[in-house]
């Protein structure tokens, strides 16, 4: 397992939000966690999702790619990756950051309460 570190965090109301897509939630959790981290979705080399029941609540399974693609991001062609594992689905997602073959630098990790997790500054490259 490499080192990383946890950059930024976003997260949306929680409760019933009825009158927001999954696509507006998503969004606003991904531009929180870059502005707390002071990065641009330019410096992104691709996204981690963790996600419960998206196929069975939104008839979507590859969701990680839309929300890239909601964010403007498709056009740049980033591995986007998704990760189901109940309540701990955020927490799969970092894991298999953390634990997979060596991403790009900067990737954003998400259970739609997006934290950008990064080598820590120590190990990161200048």
């Amino acid at each position: 397992m490499r080192e990383v570190a946890v950059l930024g965090v976003g997260q949306t109301k929680f409760g019933e939000l009825w009158d927001r897509s999954f696509r507006e939630i998503g969004i606003e959790a991904g531009l929180q966690s870059l502005v707390d981290a002071k990065l641009s979705s330019g410096e992104l080399g691709g996204l981690f999702l963790g996600n419960m029941a998206s196929g069975s609540l939104l008839e979507q399974e590859h969701i990680a790619p839309l929300i890239l693609d909601y964010a403007g991001l498709a056009g740049r062609h980033l591995p986007a990756i998704r990760a189901e594992g109940g309540g701990a689905s955020g927490a799969l997602a970092f894991h298999q950051y953390s634990t997979g073959p060596t991403p790009p630098e900067r990737f954003a990790t998400s259970s739609l309460g997006t934290p950008c997790v990064a080598p820590p500054p120590s190990i990161a490259s200048p």
